[in-house]
């Protein structure tokens, strides 16, 4: 039988899902690895190598590799740059701003919101996949780990617009430098619900935020859990059913 006049054939189509899951694919490994680096290397975040700090250069992989994980999606792509060049420029530029500069919050704003966008994003491509991969489950943990640092950086807004929100980090007791390193550990302490006390939100905007990440975090992680599960049932039935119906044939 051949193809309908003016439908695509089935091989070119086949290719071109093929192209397309391989592409998403790498970018979401890729992701996952800058965000693993950024973390991994916190300890040595403030050394300069060649004049730039490893913080700094890892922090503009992790915008490289975010851009990258939505630019299947043009208007999401298009978004993303507008978002991460100003917002990649102006972070560079933090170390060096005064404390009580604008230029932090407009950093943070634009950070936060490239990071929550290219969470949507992923949660659109992990729901139309079908089939468990490497793909699918680097895209889970990329939106775990992205809420995690984008919540540092609404942790940073908050300190700067109301100071000593926080207890046991020490950051009202110096000029803020453009480091999150502190407020990434509470973070992902607050996301993972660990608790471990030792940082302690003081202001009820802060106590809000705390609590609304620790609510975002379980409930995420459930949620992609379960999206994970369900794929892998879906495909083991799907393959068990050809297989029938080959046999059958």
């Amino acid at each position: 039988m051949t193809p309908v006049q003016g439908e695509p054939a089935p091989g070119p189509r086949r290719r071109d899902r093929l192209r397309r899951w391989l592409t998403t694919r790498v970018y979401f490994s890729v992701l996952l690895a800058f965000l693993f680096s950024l973390f991994l290397l916190q300890p040595v975040s403030e050394v300069r190598v060649l004049g730039i700090r490893v913080g700094g250069l890892l922090m503009t992989l992790v915008f490289v590799g975010s851009v990258l994980a939505v630019s299947q999606r043009r208007a999401m792509f298009v978004v993303a740059l507008l978002l991460a060049i100003p917002g990649l420029v102006l972070s560079l530029m933090r170390p060096g701003a005064a404390a009580g500069s604008g230029l932090h919050l407009v950093a943070d704003g634009l950070v936060i919101s490239l990071f929550f966008l290219v969470c949507i994003c992923i949660v659109i491509e992990l729901f139309s996949e079908q089939k468990v991969g490497l793909g699918s489950v680097s895209a889970a943990l990329c939106i775990y780990l992205l809420i995690g640092l984008a919540f540092a950086f609404v942790y940073d807004v908050i300190e700067r617009l109301e100071p000593n929100s926080f207890e046991g980090l020490s950051i009202g007791e110096r000029a803020f430098d453009g480091s999150i390193s502190g407020l990434m550990y509470y973070s992902f302490v607050t996301l993972t619900t660990l608790g471990y006390g030792d940082v302690t939100p003081l202001t009820q905007t802060a106590r809000t935020f705390a609590m609304l990440e620790a609510l975002l975090g379980q409930v995420v992680l459930v949620v992609l859990v379960a999206r994970l599960v369900g794929m892998q049932v879906a495909s083991s039935v799907a393959s068990r059913d050809g297989g029938r119906s080959d046999g059958a044939g």
